[in-house]
């Protein structure tokens, strides 16, 4: 039977067997390298807590703390709740990749540059010989 996927729905790669982590929703075990994660950053307090604590604070720039916590989702919990769904509509290239094209246009363009110049220097001497021939004639 032909194979859906080249890597098996994992990340494991010539690891053999890997540790297992619990669903965040469904409490399922599922293996470390298939598990759908998550890192999620969430203020402590909600926003209107947040302006409370803010007026009532003696401090002028107290700054909320934050939980910082990895989830870990099951294949079909992560179907369910529809997470990574806009992340797999995103057809945007990666910002490192960005940054790498940037960085080739900007190249580009210098050697256009370079490229442009280089033909007008050319062109200027050109004209040059051709003012220093049509004025030597004139001289004899």
């Amino acid at each position: 039977m032909p194979k859906k996927r080249k890597n098996g729905g994992k990340n494991r790669h010539n690891r053999g067997n890997k540790s297992y982590v619990r669903c965040d929703v469904s409490g399922r075990a599922v293996p470390k390298d298939k598990a759908i994660k998550r890192f999620v950053v969430r203020n402590l307090v909600d926003a209107s807590g947040a302006k409370d604590l803010s007026l009532a604070s003696v401090y002028d720039s107290y700054t909320i703390p934050k939980m910082y916590y990895k989830t870990y989702y099951c294949v079909s919990a992560a179907i369910h709740q529809r997470i990574g769904l806009d992340e797999r509509k995103n057809r945007e290239p990666p910002r490192q990749v960005l940054k790498r094209w940037e960085q080739q246009r900007q190249k580009e363009r210098e050697i256009e540059k370079k490229k442009l110049e280089n033909k007008q220097k050319r062109i200027e001497a050109i004209k040059a010989k051709q003012k220093a021939k049509q004025a030597a004639p004139q001289d004899e």
